[in-house]
């Protein structure tokens, strides 16, 4: 049988340590019509671009803050896709270390 599977990025998740680092995402733009970074809601709010439409399939620069907290932090790279008059947002878990 031929099972396609949508992939939008080149990763599913992020597991990462808790030094500061800049992680280059690639994003697919499928059969949408087009893709934007979407504000992050915890640690992630200021670590990429977002409002800008991409057209194309295109790499996301990702400035992860170190992590002084002393606790694992979760967050999510969000980047919201556009179909017609339809959109959904695509979530990359990113889980940093104490």
């Amino acid at each position: 049988s031929n099972n396609t599977v949508l992939r939008l990025s080149n990763i599913t998740t992020l597991t990462l340590d808790n030094t500061a680092q800049e992680i280059e995402v690639q994003i697919f733009l499928k059969d949408n019509d087009l893709w934007r970074g979407k504000i992050a809601t915890g640690f992630l709010s200021t670590a990429y671009a977002y409002g800008t439409n991409f057209y194309e399939d295109g790499l996301l620069t990702v400035s992860v803050p170190a992590n002084a907290t002393g606790l694992e932090r979760q967050d999510g790279i969000l980047i919201e896709y556009f179909k017609g008059a339809d959109s959904f947002v695509f979530t990359i878990p990113v889980t940093q270390s104490a």
